[in-house]
């Protein structure tokens, strides 16, 4: 992908490479949290009240 997207920007198809770059994260990012968020519920801490001792 990076390398197209290089291929891309030298020919000139591309006037703005950091938005697409940035979209191109986001959109990855994203599917990795919605990907990721159900196997890894049990390992985010459950924060319990605290006691003043």
């Amino acid at each position: 992908g990076y390398i197209l997207l290089q291929k891309m920007l030298l020919a000139e198809h591309i006037t703005n490479i950091y938005a697409l770059h940035r979209d191109l994260f986001n959109g990855v990012i994203r599917q990795f949290i919605g990907q990721t968020t159900s196997t890894i519920k049990g390992l985010i801490p459950e924060f319990k009240p605290s006691y003043n001792a």
